[in-house]
């Protein structure tokens, strides 16, 4: 009952109302179902109320309890909170919040997620100033990208998802952020590429992303050392042109220093296998 009262609140069908403001008036009904227009249109303050005191008793109702996430999925409710995102950004986080719980839910909440183009919004949070939200997020946008029960999931889910343009923003990240924030970042990588191989061979194809690992490797403290090196790790196993990854300029210099360096075993150990896969094929 509560997702019906909120579509009809929050239908985004009139959100031109603004602009049809002849039709929107001689319609109560319209004007009625349209509180989120209501926020960029001028009318009455009531209707941007009614949205938020929906949207707060959804928040209340559905978080962290993945039976009501699919019920209110199922009901439709995912496309009227992108629009409540879009004009109410006071209810941005409560929103982002709800979605990424849909995400966790099932497999059924991911697809519609997936077809409401909801992954924006999510990577919008990640590129923005807040850690808190921006791990949220990854996460939630890895878990999209898990397989399916076959192993698999759609190429071009993982080319719509991980966009270059969004791989290369990610690793302004991990040249800028502080330590703890760049493991965070690079695990939650790492998730995504061991979640499903169409994943990690669409993240092996980014030079950006070796680059920005690497530099980790340089400069960074031991902890983002070791996630560094898990990740190239699992990314050059998937990785269509292996030689591409050795011939990059410093790279074997880097993992060699790194093996001989008693700072860490499992820096050591990673960086040597790495530097013996290299070897590999180079001989190849």
């Amino acid at each position: 009952m509560l997702c019906r009262v909120l579509n009809n609140i929050m239908s985004p069908t009139l959100a031109s109302i603004g602009t049809e403001s002849t039709k929107s008036h001689n319609s109560a009904p319209n004007v009625a179902s349209s509180s989120v227009a209501a926020a960029s249109s001028g009318l009455p303050s009531f209707l941007t109320e009614a949205a938020k005191v929906a949207v707060a008793a959804l928040f209340s109702l559905c978080r962290l309890d993945y039976m009501r996430c699919e019920t209110a999925v199922k009901a439709g409710i995912v496309k009227n909170l992108v629009v409540v995102v879009r004009h109410l950004p006071s209810l941005r986080q409560l929103v982002v919040t709800l979605l990424c719980d849909f995400a966790h839910a099932s497999s059924f909440c991911r697809q519609i997620l997936l077809k409401e183009r909801v992954m924006t919004l999510l990577w919008d949070q990640v590129f923005g100033d807040l850690p808190y939200w921006r791990h949220l997020a990854l996460e939630s946008i890895s878990v999209v990208l898990k397989a399916d029960s076959d192993g698999e999931i759609d190429a071009f889910v993982v080319d719509e998802v991980l966009q270059e343009e969004r791989i290369k923003r990610l690793c302004g990240i991990l040249t800028s952020a502080p330590p703890h924030d760049v493991e965070r970042v690079l695990g939650k990588l790492l998730a995504m590429a061991e979640s499903a191989s169409a994943v990690a061979v669409r993240l092996s194809s980014s030079l950006a992303l070796f680059h920005a690992a690497l530099q980790q490797l340089q400069g960074s403290q031991a902890f983002v050392r070791i996630a560094s090196l898990k990740l190239i790790t699992a990314l050059y196993r998937s990785c269509k042109n292996p030689r591409m990854i050795c011939r990059l300029p410093s790279m074997e210099d880097t993992l060699i220093a790194l093996s001989q360096d008693g700072e860490t075993i499992v820096a050591q150990e990673l960086a040597s296998n790495l530097v013996r896969a290299f070897h590999v094929h180079y001989v190849m």
